[in-house]
């Protein structure tokens, strides 16, 4: 029997360049119909920086390469304090794993 380990880590996205790229790129690759850019995902968190509303995003590395992305955040036009919308995603090679 053949064991395998992987070195996956969750770490927080940090509102760089790099990683406002980065999230932009994958979620561009994971649903190619609703692609995005850096600028606009900085823009949307500049509009919503002073609210209310609670948005975090994180980035899944497997072996040091990008592999997947999740983020939470509150809902403006469902808000409730306690409610949160749960988003992510896996590039399609490592999925199933």
């Amino acid at each position: 029997m053949t064991q395998t380990t992987t070195n996956i880590r969750i770490r927080d996205f940090k509102p760089t360049d790099e990683d406002y790229t980065l999230i932009a790129q994958f979620i561009s690759a994971v649903w190619p119909e609703h692609p995005t850019s850096a600028e606009e995902l900085r823009m949307d968190d500049e509009l919503h920086k002073d609210s209310h509303y609670v948005r975090r995003r994180f980035i899944v590395e497997q072996n040091g390469e990008t592999v997947g992305y999740g983020t939470f955040f509150h809902m403006p036009w469902l808000y409730a304090p306690q409610r949160f919308f749960i988003n992510g995603g896996v590039l399609e090679q490592h999925r199933g794993r």
